[in-house]
């Protein structure tokens, strides 16, 4: 064979050879892409693991929150500095402010019909009418301005109606009424969560508008107070009937 037909045909053959190497090498390279992949995957699953379970820590870190760090958060530090704090103490805005625990999980057999009175009231324009079908009924005035019902008034995981005052304080509460039994009473939640009656008074019944009034001071180891108005039932007597109007409370440091 010539020296130049020598030459091509190497060139020939070598370059078949190139051309199966690099078929040899194909699946090598898919190979590794696959394995790529695979890592991609177990990176990313890796990733949400990890993200969900910070986000699964910060749940459990907020659902262990102790008694009195829920009630920090929950509670402000002084509901009465303002002055008008207050509201709708004449229920001339309707029901707002005002919440019962009657048919709640701790009262559930308790009812009631509760309409306003615009034709009987010791100032305009409304009075409270609460006819008691099952007592006894109990109301409170909460921060929120809709209408619902307290599942258990004396604890200290329903937070709205439970209003933050400090220590020292002079508590005045009254209110007008008229009709049969009723009680009037503050209440304190402590720091750790338990509740205390802190003072009460009960009105007789009565035909004509009558006000009840009472006066405490607040103690060093109470963080918010309610009120709580209480309508009973006496022995032997029918359901009771009452209108009550004009509830007014006034919370303030000593001088």
């Amino acid at each position: 064979m010539k020296k130049g037909k020598v030459e091509k045909f190497l060139e020939w053959f070598f370059a078949e050879e190139k051309a199966d190497d690099s078929k040899m090498q194909e699946p090598e390279t898919i190979e590794i892409n696959f394995l790529q992949a695979v890592m991609i995957v177990v990176v990313t699953l890796f990733a949400l693991f990890w993200i969900f379970g910070s986000h699964l820590k910060s749940y459990k870190k907020v659902a262990t929150l102790s008694t009195q760090e829920y009630i920090e958060s929950k509670i402000e530090s002084n509901y009465f500095k303002d002055k008008d704090a207050f509201k709708n103490g004449d229920f001339s805005q309707g029901l707002k402010h005002w919440v019962s625990s009657d048919g709640g999980e701790l009262f559930p057999k308790s009812s009631n019909i509760v309409e306003l009175d615009k034709k009987d009231f010791h100032s305009a324009p409304y009075s409270l009418k609460i006819e008691s079908k099952f007592p006894a009924n109990r109301y409170h005035y909460s921060k929120k301005k809709n209408k619902y019902t307290i599942d258990n008034a004396y604890g200290y995981k329903e937070t709205d109606h439970w209003l933050g005052v400090l220590p020292g304080s002079n508590v005045s509460l009254s209110l007008w009424y008229k009709g049969d039994l009723v009680g009037l009473s503050v209440l304190g939640l402590s720091k750790e969560g338990e509740w205390t009656g802190l003072e009460k008074r009960e009105g007789p019944k009565t035909d004509v508008w009558r006000q009840l009034s009472l006066k405490t001071e607040v103690p060093t180891n109470i963080r918010a107070i309610t009120l709580e108005i209480t309508l009973n039932q006496a022995q032997g007597m029918p359901s009771p009937v009452l209108w009550i109007d004009d509830v007014n409370m006034e919370v303030n440091l000593p001088d």
